[in-house]
């Protein structure tokens, strides 16, 4: 659209038939507000030739991106001063003018321009930037932060596709990640340290982003209130390029049908890494593919960690409701069929459904499922929609050879959802009750006998289950925002219903847990959108959380 409208633009500037080298269609771009509210901003454009040169301004807000078709003529070695309202009635922009270019055909830095802030005894000069040259996909300052100033730093995409602009604090030698923001073709938004940092000034950031080189520029201002001084620094391009995330945490968010991507090393989000099916409710790694059950969508796919690209879909037929999955071998996997009361056998070299293996009338509702030393454990919570209760809670014990069922153990407590081994031979079967009058209950399991052989009641209403690397299984609880604990080795309790470990304040639960060997237990809380980190070995809480997607549940973990 702008070289469209500059194409016809530039004829008429070349009347003058003045020689002008390396004529090409250049943009600026500006990385703040144009219309706060009690400040008065002006633009400030400068001609620095000595022919005559138009421009046209490009205006983002409400996420619309609006060129007005008119050109703008700044004499030689003149300059102009404008306002966004001379060119539409800012008083229906709801979130303010958050995004400005200027557009023009000539030599790059024939235009110099900025924007001129005023509030009450604040005042500061924003420069326009032309990023076509920048070479890096990251932006550095170098000022202070903190102490008697208010800091933000602006930043604005200044591409027609939408980025991620991925924030990292200096401080005291350490490096903090901030979170990530997603820009809006040609819109600029405010990044801040927030609460990356206990104490201390900041000294540096970077800011790197997810699109090309030149695809944002950045100032950060500092202000002091009651002084008036102001201080802008433009944010330069490094001399390296920007090196992409790797990213080895994910989550499946199972309102937004979304997954999110984490780099735990450096705290980089990606918030909506890729698009899954309807209602993803199941992440697992086999080697380095991701594979995701979507229980609505009745099917599976596969996942590149690197790029979020689907590289396979498994569809395992209309009605299938699949819950949860279990790998035999590099080939061959198994899914619970919560509503065809079946497991599902899929091949995974051909990406294939090789068969079923009905349950039987006496296990219905499959959820929870778990291989071990050539035997598969489905856990079936047979729930009866027409009463809206759960019946007697049922493993059945299959042969992974030959896919046919060997034995079936009723569980202690109804609603046995989840299922995990310890690798050390016992599996431990979470039943979570029945929400309202029956509690918490981890039934343990000998793979040897296939005998349960104790029974821990943890109460509440827990609805998963990981066993760390310290010997400790963490159980989540799904209506509070609270994690039980029990020995795995000695197979006792050491933090049940009546003394739990809290995550959070209220309104947060427990949807999912993932461990890591590095010492940290990761939290999904799917009622407000957020991984919470415990540290395993000391079961403390970390500050740093990371803001995912919407109803975040099911996450998977590659080291």
């Amino acid at each position: 659209m702008f070289k469209k409208l500059l194409l016809s633009l530039s004829l008429l500037l070349l009347i003058s038939g003045a020689a002008m080298a390396q004529q090409e269609y250049v943009t600026l771009h500006c990385p703040t507000y144009l219309t706060w509210s009690g400040f008065e901003s002006f633009i400030v454009v400068r001609n620095t030739t000595g022919s005559d040169i138009g421009f046209t301004p490009g205006f983002c807000f409400d996420g619309d991106h609006l060129v007005p078709y008119t050109l703008i003529t700044v004499p030689a070695h003149d300059t102009v001063l404008l306002t966004v309202d001379e060119f539409f009635d800012t008083s229906m922009c709801e979130s303010g003018v958050i995004g400005l270019e200027l557009m023009y055909w000539g030599e790059p830095g024939a235009i110099m321009a900025s924007v001129v802030v005023m509030f009450s005894n604040l005042s500061f000069q924003v420069p326009f930037r032309d990023p076509a040259g920048d070479m890096s996909r990251t932006l550095h300052s170098s000022l202070y932060l903190g102490g008697d100033y208010i800091d933000y730093i602006f930043v604005k995409n200044t591409t027609e596709n939408s980025v991620t602009v991925s924030p990292v604090f200096y401080c005291n030698g350490v490096n903090t990640p901030g979170f990530d923001v997603r820009l809006d073709p040609y819109q600029t938004a405010i990044v801040s340290a927030g609460d990356a940092h206990s104490s201390g000034s900041i000294c540096g950031a970077d800011l790197y982003s997810s699109g090309p080189a030149g695809s944002i520029v950045a100032v950060n201002i500092a202000a002091n209130l009651l002084t008036g001084r102001c201080l802008v620094e433009e944010l330069l391009p490094g001399v390296s390029g920007f090196v992409p995330p790797t990213y080895n945490l994910f989550v499946a968010n199972g309102l937004s049908y979304t997954l999110s991507a984490i780099n735990t090393g450096n705290g980089q989000i990606d918030e909506n890494f890729a698009a899954t099916g309807d209602a993803p409710n199941y992440l697992a790694f086999r080697n380095d593919d991701l594979y995701c059950v979507n229980s609505m969508s009745n099917n599976v796919q596969v996942f590149s960690r690197a790029t979020g690209d689907v590289m396979a879909e498994i569809e395992l037929g209309v009605g299938t409701n699949p819950w949860a999955m279990a790998f035999a071998s590099d080939d061959k996997a198994y899914v619970s069929g919560y509503l065809t009361n079946d497991v599902v056998v899929l091949d995974l070299e051909s990406y294939d459904v090789m068969g079923t293996i009905p349950l039987g009338a006496d296990a219905r509702s499959p959820e929870g499922i778990c291989f071990v030393d050539d035997k598969l454990y489905v856990s079936s919570v047979n729930y009866d929609m027409a009463t809206w209760s759960y019946g007697q809670g049922i493993v059945t014990v299959i042969d992974a050879q030959t896919d046919d069922i060997i034995k079936t153990i009723e569980t202690t407590q109804v609603n046995p959802q989840v299922i995990v081994s310890d690798n050390q031979g016992e599996v431990y079967v979470l039943c979570t009750g029945d929400w309202f009058s029956e509690f918490g209950v981890v039934d343990v399991i000998d793979t040897m006998t296939d005998e349960i052989v104790n029974s821990l009641p943890v109460g509440g209403s827990p609805g998963c289950i990981e066993i760390a690397p310290n010997g400790c299984a963490y159980i989540g609880d799904a209506v509070s925002p609270d994690i039980y604990k029990i020995d795995v080795v000695e197979n006792t309790i050491l933090h049940d219903s009546s003394d739990p470990l809290p995550f959070s304040g209220a309104g947060s639960s427990a949807s999912g847990l993932v461990s890591s060997a590095e010492g940290y237990l990761y939290i999904s809380s799917f009622g407000d959108d957020t991984i919470y980190i415990m540290d395993w070995r000391t079961d403390s809480m970390i500050r740093m959380i990371y803001p995912v997607g919407d109803g975040p549940g099911a996450m998977a973990i590659r080291e």
